[in-house]
């Protein structure tokens, strides 16, 4: 994994990796020593994830009915500021760059 903190440092992952596929980009407002999901940062969370997952569902319910997929449901709690076990990604670097360091993953 390479991680860029500077302008330069980004041009340099981005020219390193140009035209090879399946390269994910991740970008994160603070440095972790590894690229780990929000819920398995915090015992408190992970140990109540089956209460956290249920409760936000419910309070939710109307924007969560029509997703029937667990994965979509998960998604959409991220996007809440839920905790999950999803790690947000992208391929495209820009994305990644607009949410602060960015990482690349292979």
């Amino acid at each position: 994994m390479d991680q860029a903190n500077t302008v330069e440092e980004f041009l340099n992952i981005l020219n390193r990796y140009q035209g090879q596929a399946e390269v994910f980009y991740r970008g994160q407002a603070a440095k972790y020593k590894s690229v780990i999901s929000s819920i398995s940062r915090d015992n408190g969370h992970l140990a109540n994830e089956h209460q956290i997952y249920r409760e936000t569902l419910h309070m939710y319910e109307q924007e969560f009915e029509t997703i029937k997929f667990p994965i979509e449901r998960l998604a959409k709690l991220q996007h809440y500021g839920i905790p999950t076990r999803l790690i947000d990604v992208t391929i495209d670097p820009l994305i990644a760059l607009g949410r602060g360091r960015v990482n690349r993953l292979h």
